[in-house]
């Protein structure tokens, strides 16, 4: 949807840079138990990007699925999700068509899927466990290199996303490295 509003935006009145991207990022969650001991997870990321505007300050709006996590005793908690950051971009260093940028911004992700994965291939759902929206901020840091990118990102989520209400509330938390393409 934003991303979206944003390809409305006419060419005229900025410059528009699509993309698309993909990498890894390692998550865990958060908990306000401190008897629980959770471990990150490794899993892929990947999606579109948009950045628009001119000069060195612009906005940036992407649409990214990921997979959240954690590693505890009873297995792998597995979060997937539709992601949408939102924010803005700001080039501090600009050679040619190369640069150093920075962003940031907040994000809504759409709950795709939650399970827990089980030893017999019989994954445990967890979707009625599992808020269908997550809300949170991003920073990132990234090189641009003619048409190909390189970011690293941290998402901080601050929604809690355990439904029930008695429970310690649980929130996300993730790094990303993506590379990238340009594609306009």
């Amino acid at each position: 949807m934003v991303l979206g509003a944003a390809l409305a935006l006419p060419a005229a009145s900025a410059a528009q840079v699509i993309g698309v991207q993909g990498g890894v990022s390692v998550s865990t969650f958060k908990t306000e138990d401190s008897s629980v001991s959770l471990d990150s997870v490794i899993a892929p990321a990947g999606g579109v990007f948009l950045v628009f505007g001119s000069g060195s300050f612009a906005g940036r709006a992407e649409a990214i699925f990921s997979i959240r996590g954690a590693k505890s005793e009873l297995g792998d908690y597995k979060l997937s999700y539709l992601e949408l950051p939102a924010g803005a971009q700001f080039q501090f260093v600009r050679r040619g068509n190369s640069d150093v940028h920075v962003f940031g911004g907040a994000f809504f992700g759409l709950k795709l899927d939650a399970t827990l994965p089980q030893p017999d291939d019989v994954d445990v759902s967890l979707d009625d466990e599992v808020e269908d929206l997550d809300l949170g901020i991003f920073v990132g840091a990234g090189m641009t290199f003619g048409r190909f990118v390189i970011d690293g990102r941290y998402t901080h989520g601050v929604r809690n996303i355990n439904v029930d209400p008695d429970t310690p509330g649980v929130r996300n938390r993730s790094f990303a490295i993506m590379v990238g393409i340009r594609i306009r």
